[in-house]
């Protein structure tokens, strides 16, 4: 997905994912990427990326704006994530589904659940701290 929208990350993707390899050609490979990259970048100290196929449980896509926060409950079962388009959203994590929004009064930059798995703390570039409950509503999480 980074590489479709930015092809200057292919020498940090591949060095990320193939570093560990102690195979010559993938060597051969990372340091021609090294050789490619012609503006200052960070160097991989060691493989930190999963390769195809693996570690990734669930992408959530919010189409109207930059996501710059997000928070998993301690359940697990939810996550709040915070945007440029003035919302946060909840979603569930084992369908995938944004199931509420809150509109506020400025892009967000952080978020927060707190141990108690409803209280969320989100900070907006308006200078405010927003401290919200979830509610379960009848056929949600």
């Amino acid at each position: 997905m980074s590489l479709k929208r930015d092809k200057t990350q292919l020498a940090g993707q591949l060095l990320g994912r193939l570093l560990d390899f102690e195979i010559a050609e993938i060597h051969g490979i990372s340091e021609q990427a090294k050789q490619w990259k012609n503006s200052p970048w960070l160097w991989h100290l060691r493989a930190n990326l999963k390769r195809p196929g693996e570690g990734c449980l669930r992408i959530l896509t919010d189409p109207t704006g930059w996501v710059s926060a997000a928070a998993i409950a301690p359940n697990r079962k939810i996550a709040v994530s915070g945007s440029s388009d003035r919302t946060l959203k909840i979603w569930d994590l084992l369908s995938g589904k944004e199931i509420a929004s809150f509109s506020g009064d400025a892009e967000f930059d952080c978020c927060a659940i707190a141990p108690d798995g409803v209280t969320v703390v989100a900070g907006a570039r308006s200078g405010r701290v927003h401290f919200l409950r979830l509610e379960k509503v009848s056929g949600g999480p």
